[in-house]
């Protein structure tokens, strides 16, 4: 039943609260965003977990991932003869190629430079990818050339001999000892060894400057010492500088030390320019002693 309006017009009933249609409430903002971010993670997540297993097994299938072990390269120092630093490039060169990953990669290419006598030791072996492995090493440094009739063969602080041809350098050359060369990597005979520290021991350009190019190890052991001969040259007399005992002499104690006697050489040479005037230095004793010709 319909209640007539003031105009006249009929006014619907009421409808009852039940029967009014609401549209879905929307979820808190907050929720949403925490539902959406969660869903971008998963899938990214997902994408990168792809992207890595791909990465890994395009990685694997590479060859350009691999050493190459019949190639290697050797950065030397200037002193180096040519001839020697491919010697020692063709050591390290095993041939073949072995994966990057190989366990023990650097170890066994270092292994192999260990055993080359010009090499004094290994310093470090570590990979270099994508696909280097890089040896660091210390090279035995001739100090002098040890003379046996026409034959010269270098000789490095230890006395040990290195292969090479090391004729051209300015180096002093050791005479007076057996005679005999020993394979390289070897140790030559006490009296050579001697004078092979001595030959160490004495500065490049002290020994330059004063034309001290012989070093005389034919008195070691027979209370001489090591005797440092100028060889002579036209107008002047000959020079000798009795050094005593070598730094790797047994009894070496019984001397001023290495350090010293260089101090005292280069005091003769202040004082007497090139030695010039000079039959004999002498110093192994505690103060300079000269003998004037």
């Amino acid at each position: 039943m319909t209640t007539p309006g003031p105009t006249g017009e009929a006014i619907p009933p009421p409808v009852p609260a039940a029967a009014v249609e609401r549209p879905p409430a929307a979820p808190e903002p907050d929720s949403f965003a925490s539902v959406l971010k969660g869903a971008v993670l998963v899938a990214f997540l997902a994408v990168c977990t792809a992207g890595v297993l791909r990465i890994q097994q395009r990685v694997r299938g590479l060859d350009d991932f691999q050493v190459d072990l019949s190639r290697s390269r050797v950065e030397a120092p200037p002193w180096l003869p040519p001839k020697e630093a491919a010697e020692i490039r063709g050591r390290a060169a095993a041939g073949g190629k072995v994966p990057i990953r190989r366990e023990g990669l650097p170890e066994f290419v270092a292994g192999r430079l260990e055993s080359d006598p010009r090499i004094l030791r290994v310093l470090g072996a570590r990979r270099v990818h994508p696909d280097e492995v890089e040896v660091v090493v210390e090279l035995r440094r001739p100090v002098a050339l040890v003379e046996a009739g026409k034959t010269l063969a270098a000789v490095d602080a230890r006395g040990i001999r290195v292969p090479g041809d090391y004729a051209t350098r300015p180096l002093p050359r050791i005479c007076g000892g057996d005679g005999s060369f020993p394979e390289p990597g070897e140790a030559f005979g006490g009296a050579v060894r001697e004078g092979a520290a001595v030959a160490a021991a004495l500065p490049p350009d002290l020994a330059g400057t004063l034309g001290l190019a012989v070093v005389d190890v034919s008195g070691v052991g027979k209370g001489a010492g090591v005797v440092l001969r100028r060889k002579a040259r036209p107008g002047e007399a000959p020079l000798a500088v009795e050094w005593g005992r070598s730094p790797s002499a047994e009894d070496a104690g019984l001397d001023p030390p290495a350090e010293a006697k260089v101090g005292r050489l280069r005091l003769a040479a202040e004082r007497f320019p090139g030695l010039r005037g000079l039959r004999t230095v002498r110093l192994r004793f505690d103060d300079l002693v000269v003998v004037p010709l």
